[in-house]
C-alpha cells in the first residue's frame, strides 16, 4: 500500500498529501461493502462519460487548441498552467487541471459548472492577452460551433458554460 500511494503521489505531483491519501485508502478498505460508493468506472455498458459540463469544457478547449498550430497550442496550455499558480486558486482544482493540461488526451475529472465557467473565462482572458480580443472571439466561436456540430447533445451544457 505504501508503495502504491508513493507512486500515485509522485505521478500526480501531490507528495504533500501522501499521508492523507494513505489514510483515506486504509479507511475505505475497512468499510463494509454496503457503505462504499459504487465504482465510478463500473458502468454496465462500459461507457464512462464525464459530467456534461466537464465534457463540454474539455471538448471546447480541445477545439480551441486544434485551431492553433502546435507551438501556439502548447504555449496556450503553458499560459493556462502558469495561470493556475495565481493566488486564490483552490489547490485541488489546480492539481486536477495541471494533470489534465499535461495529459490533455485523457478525460478531465468532473468539475462543477461554476469552476468550469471561471476556467473558461480565464482561458479566454489568456487568449485575448496572446491573440487580441477579435481573434480570440473568433477562436471561441469556432470552437463552440465545432462542439455543437459534433456533439449536439451537449448544447445545454455548452450554453451553461458560455
Amino acid at each position: 500500500m505504501q508503495g502504491y500511494v508513493s507512486h500515485i503521489s509522485h505521478l500526480f505531483e501531490v507528495e504533500g498529501r501522501r499521508h492523507d491519501l494513505h489514510l483515506s485508502l486504509v479507511q475505505a478498505m475497512t468499510l463494509p461493502d454496503r457503505e462504499l460508493l459504487p465504482d465510478p468506472l463500473g458502468d454496465e455498458d462500459g461507457a464512462h462519460r464525464a459530467h456534461p459540463c466537464t465534457e463540454a469544457f474539455q471538448l471546447l478547449m480541445r477545439a480551441l487548441w486544434a485551431q492553433l498550430d502546435a507551438g501556439q497550442a502548447s504555449q496556450v496550455r503553458l499560459d493556462q498552467l502558469t495561470d493556475l499558480r495565481r493566488p486564490g486558486v483552490d489547490p485541488d482544482l489546480r492539481d486536477t487541471l495541471e494533470y489534465w493540461l499535461n495529459h490533455a488526451d485523457g478525460d478531465l475529472a468532473p468539475l462543477n459548472k461554476d469552476q468550469l465557467r471561471r476556467l473558461l473565462n480565464r482561458a479566454y482572458v489568456l487568449l485575448c492577452e496572446r491573440f487580441g480580443p477579435v481573434h480570440s472571439d473568433r477562436l471561441l466561436k469556432h470552437a463552440a460551433d465545432r462542439v455543437r456540430e459534433r456533439r449536439p447533445g451537449l448544447e445545454s451544457a455548452l450554453h451553461a458554460l458560455l
